[in-house]
This record gives structure tokens, C-alpha cells and sequence, in this order.
């Protein structure tokens, strides 16, 4: 059976990780005045999602199967899903049994976004920290989500939207992902005596 990429991450235990946001800006002081210009690259657009994902001990059936995924992204041409796994699930209210939001409008741009489908008049459907993903964009969001008597809420959020949704795109609230490739290319995997060991990789956001 041929590979299909993104590829998902195996079921291995994730003992440590590192996730965040690089910021693209160039900084320049002055030597005397000793003023700061802070210049952002492309408006946010080049800001990228980046992390180090550190297995715990692996018996030998799961460093197998995770060397064998590794060596399956071609070091870093092929791409896969990537996610901060301390919070796959908002720490906000929202749940997908009630709350099945959407884009409200298309082509919408920079940190805000209108949408719908959420449970009405709630306050913290979503919490600063949480995740969304809605098509190839995946954002953290910066203020409260609260619905109101329609289930519309406003979206804020970082990065800024890189990619405008169309009307009605899907906003996903639990487990979302973004697509990742390796940061460098993996040279190796070791093991001790028993055959277990552990494996780290760095990512880095497909833009």
C-alpha cells in the first residue's frame, strides 16, 4: 500500500515537547538614540509554527515503528501533522456535540474572524491557549470566545489567517493540526541493552 502524506504522527508516548510561535521581524537599534524599529515580515504572513517532540522510553516493537515513519519523510520532503500535545482539547466550554462552528463570510484576512454554529449565549466556548485549525491555517486564540443569542461569536487570534477561508469553512476545535516537516534531517535513533530508547525530532510549519 502506498504512503499518503501528510503523514500521522504514531501512537507513541510523547514525554516532553517544545511548541511555539517564531515570530518573522527583523529588530534594528540605534547605536546612539539606542530607539528600537521593530519591522514584520510580509504582515505575519511568514510567521511559522515550530517544535521538538521528545518520545518517552520506547520498547523496541514502538522505536521500529517510529524510526521506520521517520525514515518515510524522506528527511524533510515529505510532510506530516503536527500538534501541541499538552492541549489537543480546549480548555474553554466548547464541545462538538453542541457547537459545530463555521466561517461566517469568505475571504476573510488578518486576526479576527466572524463565525457561527456555536452553542448560543455561552461565555469561554474558547480560552486564551486554545487551538483552532480551519483548513491549512492553524491559529492559538487570544481572548474569550462568547456566543451570542444566534451562536455567532468573533474570533481572535495569532498568527494572522494565511491562507482566507471560504463561507461555511469548518472551524476545528478538537485535536486540530498543522502541517509540519522535520527541522533537520534525523541521523539516527539509539538504543541500550534492552533494545528501548528514546527518539527527538525537531518540526518546523509548512508555509
Amino acid at each position: 500500500m502506498s504512503i499518503s502524506y501528510p503523514r500521522t504522527l504514531p501512537s507513541v508516548p510523547i514525554k516532553s515537547s517544545r511548541f511555539g510561535l517564531n515570530i518573522n521581524q527583523a529588530v534594528f537599534e540605534s547605536s546612539l538614540s539606542r530607539k528600537v524599529t521593530i519591522q514584520s515580515h510580509a504582515a505575519g504572513l511568514t510567521d511559522r509554527w515550530e517544535g521538538v517532540f521528545s518520545t518517552a522510553e520506547l520498547d523496541p516493537a514502538q522505536v521500529a515503528e517510529l524510526s521506520a515513519w521517520l525514515v518515510s519523510l524522506k528527511g524533510r520532503e515529505k510532510n506530516f501533522y503536527a500538534y501541541d500535545p499538552d492541549r489537543r482539547t480546549p480548555r474553554g466550554s466548547a464541545v462538538s456535540q453542541t457547537s459545530a462552528p463555521l466561517t461566517k463570510g469568505g475571504w476573510q484576512i488578518g486576526n479576527t474572524m466572524l463565525s457561527d454554529g456555536w452553542s448560543p449565549s455561552q461565555v469561554g466556548l474558547l480560552m486564551p491557549g486554545d487551538y483552532i485549525q480551519i483548513g491549512s491555517n492553524f491559529h492559538m486564540i487570544m481572548e474569550p470566545v462568547n456566543s451570542d443569542a444566534s451562536g455567532q461569536a468573533t474570533l481572535s487570534f495569532e498568527p494572522v489567517i494565511k491562507t482566507s477561508p471560504t463561507d461555511n469553512a469548518a472551524i476545528v476545535f478538537e485535536n486540530p493540526v498543522l502541517v509540519a516537516r522535520l527541522g533537520a534531517v534525523v541521523e539516527g535513533w539509539e538504543t541500550g541493552a534492552n533494545k528501548t530508547g528514546t527518539i527527538s525530532f525537531s518540526w518546523e510549519e509548512v508555509i
